[in-house]
């Protein structure tokens, strides 16, 4: 069940707290299980689910949760996520879930296209003089 997996390795986390971990780090895991248990709910009408439940969709529902129903902007919902990855590992590590397409998941940040300045532009901004203190 994935709540319990959650939370064996929240339990962990904690026992390592100020050793290894800092207590910003497990209030996110907690955090993290929160969120997930509200998800569960809202989606499946469900307190726990299975493991080997766990199929890719259910990665991209949680990311359209966290974006649209909760609110989170895109990097807050990948940080979410990759946290839900480290747990999901965890499983996988442990022979909890032998389903590994879950981990595939990829962590898309926002790129910006990058522009190539030319000589002269360079050499423009090289030569300004800024009236702040840099």
């Amino acid at each position: 069940m994935l709540i319990e997996v959650f939370e064996y390795h929240n339990h962990q986390l904690k026992e390592l707290e100020g050793t290894s971990y800092a207590s910003a780090t497990i209030k996110r895991y907690t955090t993290t299980l929160d969120h997930i248990k509200a998800f569960l709910v809202f989606k499946y009408k469900l307190n726990d689910i299975p493991l080997n439940r766990l199929k890719y969709s259910f990665i991209t529902d949680l990311e359209h949760y966290f974006k649209v129903t909760r609110k989170c902007n895109h990097n807050t919902t990948i940080k979410y996520i990759k946290n839900f990855r480290k747990v999901i590992n965890l499983a996988i590590k442990n022979g909890w879930l032998f389903i590994q397409q879950v981990s595939e998941q990829e962590n898309r940040r926002s790129h910006l296209p990058y522009f190539h300045k030319s000589k002269n532009e360079c050499l423009f901004k090289r030569n300004c003089r800024f009236s702040i203190c840099r």
